[in-house]
Order: structure tokens, then sequence, then C-alpha cells
């Protein structure tokens, strides 16, 4: 259920293999290091997407990592449940034939300010990325 005052993230579905079976929720305090994509500009994000973003990790009680205006991303660190409340998921742990994880049901959301700011949020689900994503800018490179 996406909060009140929040946009859902287009494309942040959670995609669980058939095989994956939900084990038990996430531990409220288990800390999770997280990075929010920001939207890219010329010189990479602007510095007032930047400020925006922080301003709302450290609302929701997530501790700042980094903050990099070049790579367009704020990486912040918090627990379990300050995730679930800044994002509005349910994390959960699973189990799939490839091994355990932690994932959610659903979409990530965030406030509409940051709805055009925040592109995606990697580290919500515990799993490597798909290489499939990134193939057809691989098969545009010369050489």
């Amino acid at each position: 259920m996406t909060p009140l005052g929040y946009e859902v993230l287009a494309g942040s579905e959670c995609d669980h293999s058939p095989d994956s079976r939900d084990l038990k929720p996430t531990a409220p305090g288990e800390l999770i290091t997280l990075t929010l994509i920001l939207r890219r500009g010329s010189a990479g994000a602007d510095p007032r997407d930047l400020r925006a973003a922080e301003a709302f990790a450290r609302t929701h009680g997530l501790h700042v990592l980094d903050s990099d205006a070049a790579g367009s991303a704020v990486v912040a660190r918090g627990t379990a449940s300050a995730i679930e409340r800044a994002f509005g998921v349910r994390l959960h742990d699973y189990e799939a034939s490839s091994g355990k994880y932690r994932g959610y049901a659903g979409a990530a959301s965030v406030p509409r300010g940051l709805a055009g700011i925040v592109e995606a949020v990697a580290g919500l689900d515990s799993r490597k990325p798909r290489m499939e994503r990134h193939a057809p800018e691989l098969a545009t490179r010369p050489g």
C-alpha cells in the first residue's frame, strides 16, 4: 500500500522467481545499506536534488554515508524498520533455488516532492542486479 503523499517509483516492483518462498519478515533492527539513484543532468545530479534526497534519508532515521553529484547517488544506511517506513515497503527474507535473499512485495515509493528526483532505490532487494538490464549498453560499444 502506498503511503499518503507518496508516489510509486516506476519499475521498482520486486520480481521473485517462481520457486521463491517467503521465510519471515526481515528483522526490524537489521542494518541495510541502500543507494538512492537520482535523475542525472549533463553534469550529474543537481546539488538541490542531492540535498533533498539527503534530507529525506535523515528525516527517516537513515545515516547518509555518501553523496555523489557526479554519480547521481546518495548512499544511506539504516534499520529495516526505518527503511520500510521511508519507502512504503515490507521487507521479507526469502529463499529460492539461487539462495536466500531479502526482498519485498509490491513497489517502493517516495514522497511526491522526490518522485521526479529519485529514479530508483538499490539495496531494498539483496540479490545481485541482473546483467541483462545493461546488455543494450554493452552491445553499442565500439570494439
